[in-house]
């Protein structure tokens, strides 16, 4: 009864009884997809290149052979949601990716990179070079 006697305040206020039920919920969406939107990571065969910002523009590169280590650090709700936070760690600095969907995607495509760039037996010609004297031990 109470809300026939007042159906006639809905029309009146139709704008802001419709702003007040999807208002919320549409900014929630495009905070999001303009994230999404605002990052791009790209692998390429020397480098690793984060560009983004919707604003304020930003380019950070990392060379291949410089890095030493890639990490993936999960939480227990980013593995149910396959999320995560990339960790590249060169010689000079660290670079955090993320949080990214499927990031170990993207680590096992920089890994495969590393991998195609590194020269054949190169880590070994430099480390263990053979000696002249065969008791090189004693």
């Amino acid at each position: 009864m109470w809300g026939s006697f007042h159906a006639h305040l809905l029309h009146t206020y139709e704008g802001v009884t419709l702003a007040a039920l999807t208002g919320p919920s549409t900014l929630v969406l495009v905070g999001r997809v303009w994230r999404w939107r605002s990052h791009t990571i790209y692998v390429t065969d020397q480098q690793i290149v984060v560009e983004g910002g919707v604003l304020n523009y930003f380019r950070s590169t990392c060379r291949l052979d410089e890095v030493l280590v890639v990490g993936l650090e999960r939480r227990f709700t980013q593995r149910l949601r396959r999320r995560g936070v990339v960790q590249i760690t060169t010689r000079e600095s660290s670079l955090d990716l993320g949080p990214l969907r499927h990031p170990d995607a993207l680590v096992r495509l920089i890994e495969q990179a590393r991998r195609e760039t590194r020269p054949r037996g190169a880590a070994y010609d430099t480390v263990f070079e053979p000696t002249e004297d065969p008791d090189w031990w004693k």
